[in-house]
């Protein structure tokens, strides 16, 4: 079985443990278990807040998110509020032809940068993985 890898781009900086880790740590529980078709590409797994972050541990960050989000066959975004961070990974992923989906409460106002960038915009965790299966076949 081919392992579907699947990025989970979503707010970490300023935030607090679970605003950043709860949303992503719920997705692997439901989705990821043994004998799942998915793995799950966490980027909390390098948590870099409360620590010194000089050039060279902004380069690696930085560096590391992008070879997961090269390597994943989709992302999934969780749009809780504007961020920088996740702005730019919805921007990088679709120039490497990723498969984006956003998971926001409403798309009213939502950027058209957004709506651009991501191939589907959900109301749920469940319908964005249905929604990254039925994508895969």
């Amino acid at each position: 079985m081919t392992l579907i890898r699947v990025y989970l781009a979503g707010a970490i900086a300023g935030c607090t443990d679970e605003a950043a880790n709860n949303w992503r740590q719920d997705i692997i529980k439901l989705y990821g278990g043994l004998g799942s078709p998915f793995k799950f590409l966490n980027p909390m797994d390098r948590d870099y807040r409360n620590k010194h972050i000089g050039p060279e541990e902004e380069k690696l960050i930085v560096g590391l998110d992008k070879i997961d989000i090269a390597s994943s066959y989709a992302v999934m975004f969780n749009y809780t509020e504007p961020t920088v961070g996740t702005s730019m990974e919805g921007v990088y992923s679709h120039m490497w032809g990723k498969l984006g989906v956003l998971i926001c409460k409403t798309d009213k106002g939502l950027s058209p940068w957004w709506k651009y960038h991501v191939n589907k915009i959900v109301y749920s965790d469940h319908e964005a993985i249905k929604y990254i299966v039925e994508q895969h076949g």
